[in-house]
């Protein structure tokens, strides 16, 4: 079963504003199901607000840093802007899943000078992190980012304020009303 972390409610409010090498972030607690250890990051999608004249870096982090920051890099990944769609949600499919078997992971872009403009909904808070030299949490909302996660059960987490509120079939995706 596939399942679609959503931490946000589908509205761009704002969209991010980064500096070269600056890096926002949102932090990703997948459910762990007691019978199922695993959960594997299939893909990524992206809420673009506005694009820019550069293509963007996406990178995903294991929370194994200071404090539980952003830590070892797991994935990093150079999108075209020609394919990127804006005031749309983008997607990327990783060539190799990643799993995850504890804690959380980190789903980030790199700012870039004349970059793309991530959504951020002003609306919910609790998972952004920024990072200018060190990262630190913002409460500015969270960056519209999502997982798509391959799982084959769902836990709970009483640190997971998140409801998956996505759930479907891989042979009946995207659409899991379509027999």
């Amino acid at each position: 079963t596939l399942a679609e972390y959503i931490y946000d409610d589908d509205s761009a409010e704002a969209g991010t504003d980064l500096g070269t090498g600056q890096q926002v972030a949102l932090k990703v607690t997948p459910c762990y199901a007691p019978d199922q250890d695993t959960a594997s990051l299939y893909q990524i999608k992206f809420y673009v607000y506005e694009t820019g004249g550069m293509n963007p870096i996406i990178r995903v982090f294991d929370d194994n840093g200071e404090n539980g920051m952003p830590g070892d890099q797991l994935f990093q990944t150079v999108v075209d802007i020609n394919t990127i769609e804006e005031e749309a949600w983008n997607t990327i499919t990783l060539d190799e899943m990643i799993d995850f078997t504890e804690g959380a992971f980190y789903i980030s872009y790199m700012g870039l000078n004349n970059g793309i403009a991530l959504g951020i909904d002003e609306d919910t808070v609790g998972r952004t992190y920024y990072q200018d030299g060190t990262w630190s949490y913002s409460d500015a909302g969270n960056v519209m980012f999502r997982a798509i996660m391959e799982q084959y059960g769902m836990g709970t987490d009483e640190d997971n304020d998140v409801s998956v509120a996505k759930a479907f079939s891989v042979t009946n995706y995207p659409n899991p009303f379509n027999p």
